[in-house]
């Protein structure tokens, strides 16, 4: 509403205005950055929008004091919103105001109504944002504290595939992900370049239009987002560059608007008909992009964040939580416990790892995690899952749903050394005599240490990078041990179950449309919804005889609905008994028994005082 009150009351009659306005914030980076719940740019670009507004009414009016009062109200909001990160588009926009005011009044500019407007401006502004601005010193003062500026830094592309190209913000990107060029072998990359080529021209011819117009208020909407970028993109990663993109890219397409009116006017007499024409394939085009990027979005994991709430309302007040998985949600949707999200980029303390590693959106085992980090927290939440490591022998499962469990450190036996033992997609691997005895040689004499082994329920699997795949189905390169669709496609295969009983299927990998898994030909398991990396989908409870079974996973085409677009990454499928897990001690001296044995972990400790087949959370 904002920009077509700027485009309606400048170059543009009401009606073309609201179209303009309308279009320009159908720009496909924006857009895709409210898909993606980018709220805090969405909101920027809101506020900047209504600061524009306010200023042109400013401009033009004749009570400049209090519309000057509401223009700060506004500018406050761009500070509440985006924090030390709206200061430089305040200034931005300031500072076009002082220049339009000159362009349109002249001298008349210094008189005193309307330094006391600037000044009305300010304090409005300052008095409004003072809360927000004590909160960024605050905010500054914890975080050079808390930060562990020593972690291990990522290449600074957050979720983005490679740096967006300046050309994007202009709207059109016939692809669902924006976040990766598009390959210069489809067809639509070509008429992407082209129709942002056309868009930059005509934001180029956009300035000499307003120029020629003499009407310098639309610059309150250019000028703002497109000099911030240009000042503060240099000196960022590019992921926030790729916000300042976001922002800037409804300012670009307004620009072109104005452009077609400079186009109109060159080529006449067919000047009208050709801008008319161009207008609505480039609307055309940027509601397509739109409809690609809707098509190929990621759908909320609802059913999966109620239960993080769930999980996290059930350990409240007990006091720190480890979370070692990467959920964007999880600090909002966990905010009932003290939760720590270990691999984020700013959070109390980081994952310490035993390799150490890039952290950032990365899912990390307990087994890949120092022994002391982990026992430092006397409370976990973790994703359920066939792979996941279950945590120290002092721990005990006090919560579990579908998606999560919670675990509490008891007062149990001290640990005095683990031996992690852990597979690719799988929680257990055989213990080498070696590593056990390492292990041994380091108790200290005199202690009583046993030994603990915990013992994973049992499982098989169908790895679908080895099995016979259609030719849609690719490996992946970005995921080890997994396939990527190119189009609809099936991975088949046999496994041998041991023994008869109830077993819950589970498959990893990411769905943003349903995957079904079937055994003999009955489907039996259906996965479906975004997911976090390296994590696993299901628990459906099915029934298996001894012996072999034919295993079938079918990726189906998508429809037409939001998010079944996006390629589906497929990796293992698990089988896993339907039991609890358990622990075992075992005397020192009867450690070799534990060669070659299929386990999650053995941990050297002080006596347990618990019988030596000890039962547990799985």
């Amino acid at each position: 509403m904002a920009l077509a009150v700027v485009a309606g009351r400048t170059l543009f009659s009401a009606r073309t205005g609201a179209v303009v306005g309308a279009v320009a914030m159908a720009s496909n980076l924006t857009y895709n950055t409210g898909l993606q719940g980018s709220i805090k740019e969405i909101g920027v670009i809101a506020t900047l929008a209504a600061a524009a507004a306010l200023a042109r009414e400013l401009v033009a009016g004749s009570r400049p004091v209090a519309l000057a009062v509401l223009l700060g109200i506004a500018v406050a909001a761009i500070v509440s919103v985006y924090s030390a990160a709206g200061i430089p588009y305040v200034a931005a926009l300031l500072g076009t105001l002082g220049l339009v005011v000159l362009l349109v009044h002249g001298r008349s500019a210094l008189r005193p109504r309307w330094l006391a407007a600037g000044a009305a401006v300010g304090v409005a502004a300052v008095v409004l944002a003072a809360p927000t601005i004590a909160s960024i010193l605050d905010f500054y003062r914890v975080a050079s504290a808390v930060v562990d500026t020593a972690a291990p830094a990522g290449s600074g592309l957050g979720q983005l595939g490679a740096p967006l190209p300046l050309l994007q913000v202009g709207g059109i990107w016939l692809d669902g992900a924006y976040q990766t060029p598009i390959s210069p072998s489809e067809r639509a990359a070509n008429a992407t370049n082209i129709g942002l080529w056309v868009v930059a021209v005509l934001a180029f011819v956009s300035v000499v239009e307003m120029a020629r117009r003499r009407r310098p208020e639309a610059l309150l909407v250019l000028v703002p987002a497109m000099l911030t970028a240009a000042l503060v993109a240099p000196g960022v990663v590019p992921y926030a560059d790729a916000k300042l993109l976001a922002i800037m890219s409804p300012a670009v397409v307004f620009a072109a608007a104005i452009g077609l009116l400079g186009l109109s006017r060159v080529l006449r007499p067919a000047g009208p008909v050709v801008a008319a024409g161009l207008a609505v394939v480039l609307t055309g085009a940027i509601a397509l992009s739109d409809a690609f990027a809707l098509h190929d979005s990621k759908i909320a994991p609802r059913e999966r964040m109620i239960e993080l709430r769930e999980a996290a309302d059930h350990m409240a007040g007990r006091g720190p939580v480890l979370f070692n998985g990467f959920e964007e949600f999880a600090k909002y949707f966990g905010a009932g416990a003290t939760l720590n999200v270990a691999s984020e980029s700013i959070t109390l303390r980081h994952v310490e790892l035993r390799q150490p590693d890039n952290l950032f959106g990365r899912h990390f085992d307990l087994d890949l995690q120092t022994l002391a980090s982990v026992e430092s927290y006397p409370n976990i939440i973790r994703r359920r899952s066939p792979a996941a490591s279950r945590p120290p022998a002092r721990y005990r499962r006090v919560f579990a749903n579908r998606f999560y469990e919670a675990w509490t450190r008891g007062p149990g036996p001290k640990t005095l050394g683990h031996l992690p033992l852990q597979g690719l997609d799988d929680a257990t691997a055989r213990a080498s005599c070696a590593d056990v005895r390492a292990l041994v040689d380091g108790a200290p004499r005199g202690a009583g240490a046993v030994l603990v082994a915990a013992h994973a329920p049992a499982q098989v699997r169908l790895d679908v990078l080895g099995a016979e795949r259609s030719g849609g189905l690719v490996p992946d390169a970005g995921v080890p041990g997994s396939v990527t669709t190119t189009t609809p496609g099936h991975a088949r295969g046999r496994v041998v179950v041991g023994r008869s009983g109830t077993y819950r299927g589970w498959v990893r990998g990411n769905f943003p449309r349903a995957a079904h898994v079937f055994v003999d030909g009955v489907r039996r398991v259906t996965v479906e919804g975004a997911n976090t990396p390296e994590q696993w989908l299901g628990g459906d409870r099915l029934r298996l005889t001894a012996g072999a079974h034919a295993i079938e996973v079918r990726v189906p085409g998508g429809a037409l609905k939001p998010g079944d677009g996006a390629a589906v990454t497929l990796g293992p499928v698990v089988f896993v008994a339907d039991e609890p897990g358990r622990l075992e001690t075992v005397p020192l001296a009867r450690w070799r028994s534990l060669c070659g044995r299929e386990l999650d972990w053995i941990e050297l400790v002080r006596p347990l005082g618990e019988r030596s087949s000890a039962r547990s959370g799985s």
